[in-house]
């Protein structure tokens, strides 16, 4: 405080969390002093502080000013690893409260927002006001036995993390059928949960009852079963079924005089798997179907190697040759085609050379004439011309071939 001027400063930084009013006592020494005090607001505590002044002083208050400088802090959690647990039944129904996520803020009147993610956070809606955590989608066939998940409460500035654990109550993980000797009407679900509690100390819970069913499927309606799990009362984590089961046998003959009449501890196993009428034809439609295919595929390649193996031989057949290629245009007459054309055309005529010989006449018989001729025959089975490679000539030229003569003729 200035003594002068009257002016108040702050020597220490200020925080609103550890104290958020300040009153200061102002000691007036002028002997004038103006008894005229001008009430800005009503404060029962700034008036409770002023109810103490003498005249010769003034009561100044300095109040805080909030600032978000604290970060949210989730309420409820494990000892250990400050982890979020709850339980949900496997054949719950959709929009089940799970839990509820709570965190605090030191700051005043702060926002704050909740959200959940990680593998299967699509099975759960939070609220982002409330952090009431519901079930959004059926996990009957959910094969876990929890949901490792991550809570997030944030004020605007800034963003706190938290694991989030929702182990699922189901025959495979946590369930413990329990044998009543009394009718399933005539349990009492909070005697049932009392009475377990009492005796092995843990938070248990009965899950469902139900008529007794034995084996055979035999129905008895004296008799019941009790479906129950156990949490610990500290970390929230379900017992497994088979430490559950120890646990309650230790107290079999307790449980047998209770008002339950529980006379026998036994586990459960997961149903089998069982296929419907629609199953089956599906799978058999998707066999015959898959069978269909295979057939199409061996009838398609089949054909594509046959195909495969003429266009082959049609192409050794006019390249390979050793006499060359042969007389026909091999672009637009195919093999088959080429044979069956040239075995309907009918041989050449045999051509006749006229040999003249001299002889010279010692060598002759007087009876025999010197100008004598010897006439041989020549036959030829070959082609005189190949018609198909002129054909094709003259099918480019557009002239026939009648009007073109060859040009080795003998013929004019």
């Amino acid at each position: 405080l200035d003594a002068k001027t009257g002016e108040v400063f702050v020597k220490v930084p200020l925080d609103r969390e550890q104290r958020s009013y300040h009153f200061l006592y102002i000691n007036v020494s002028s002997p004038a002093v103006s008894a005229a005090r001008r009430f800005v607001r009503q404060n029962p505590i700034i008036e409770q502080a002023k109810s103490s002044l003498t005249p010769t002083q003034t009561l100044v208050v300095v109040r805080v000013l909030d600032e978000n400088d604290n970060a949210p802090a989730f309420l409820h959690g494990a000892e250990d690893d400050d982890a979020l647990t709850a339980a949900v039944d496997w054949q719950a129904r959709l929009f089940t409260p799970i839990i509820r996520l709570e965190a605090k803020d030191a700051d005043e009147r702060p926002t704050l927002t909740y959200s959940i993610s990680g593998t299967g956070s699509e099975y759960f809606l939070v609220n982002a006001t409330s952090g009431l955590v519901i079930l959004a989608k059926s996990i009957a066939d959910y094969t876990g036995d929890s949901f490792q998940l991550t809570a997030t409460v944030t004020d605007g500035l800034h963003i706190v993390p938290t694991p989030l654990r929702i182990y699922v109550i189901s025959p495979s993980s946590s369930l413990v059928q329990l044998t009543a000797e009394v009718p399933h009407s005539e349990i009492d679900q909070r005697v049932v949960e009392r009475t377990l509690n009492e005796l092995n100390g843990l938070d248990n819970h009965l899950l469902a009852k139900q008529p007794f069913v034995d084996h055979q499927g035999h129905a008895d309606p004296t008799r019941s079963h009790l479906f129950v799990y156990a949490l610990d009362t500290k970390t929230r984590i379900p017992y497994l079924k088979e430490d559950l089961a120890k646990i309650l046998e230790h107290h079999a003959a307790s449980l047998l005089s209770s008002p339950s009449r529980i006379s026998e501890i036994s586990l459960l196993s997961p149903p089998p798997t069982t296929f419907s009428a629609f199953d089956v034809v599906l799978a058999i439609l998707v066999v015959l179907l898959l069978l269909l295919v295979l057939v199409a595929c061996c009838i398609l390649a089949t054909y594509c190697k046959r195909k495969r193996a003429i266009a082959t031989s049609d192409r050794e057949y006019m390249v390979s040759s050793l006499a060359g290629p042969r007389p026909y245009d091999v672009e637009e007459v195919s093999r088959t085609t080429a044979q069956r054309v040239l075995s309907a055309r009918p041989l050449p005529e045999p051509m006749t050379n006229q040999i003249e010989v001299a002889v010279s006449p010692i060598f002759m018989d007087d009876m025999v004439s010197t100008n004598k001729s010897d006439t041989t025959k020549a036959f030829s089975n070959s082609v005189r011309e190949r018609p198909s490679l002129l054909q094709s000539a003259l099918a480019r030229q557009k002239v026939h071939a009648s009007d073109v003569k060859p040009a080795n003729s003998p013929y004019p």
